[in-house]
């Protein structure tokens, strides 16, 4: 392989730089999700036991909404991680070093249900039947 010169060193660091920081973000990010789904839960408690089903209706379409910004950064995330152990390879293999990456994270798909998809689609049907 050929010899890095001092400014593809210097370019493969910034790119690192910027993964890095990107992934940083996006982890920063996640956690503000996080606490936001937890306080949410915590309203949809209590506004379920003072028995608003408007208010829990909308609490439930925040609470989906945010559920999927979240996965959309959990896809971002893992992107991100995936380019910043391609590039340390490039950048080890370059300067004649081993490769030991570890084992490859596996993407986990679990089925999510939605409660705001269950609570429409029973609305729904109650409200089809004429009940």
């Amino acid at each position: 392989m050929a010899e890095m010169t001092t400014t593809d060193v210097v370019c493969y660091a910034q790119k690192l730089q910027n993964l890095l920081l990107a992934h940083d973000r996006a982890a920063k990010q996640v956690n503000f999700l996080d606490d936001q789904l937890l306080r949410l839960d915590r309203q949809l408690f209590y506004s379920t036991l003072d028995d608003t089903h408007s208010l829990v209706l909308h609490l439930l379409t925040r609470k989906s909404i945010i559920q999927g910004v979240r996965r959309m950064f959990d896809q971002y995330l893992s992107t991100k991680k995936r380019q910043v152990q391609e590039l340390s390879a490039l950048i080890l293999t370059s300067l004649g070093g081993d490769v030991d990456l570890g084992t490859p994270v596996i993407a986990r798909r679990s089925v999510e249900t939605d409660e705001l998809a269950r609570m429409s689609t029973t609305n729904y049907c109650v409200l089809w039947r004429g009940v």
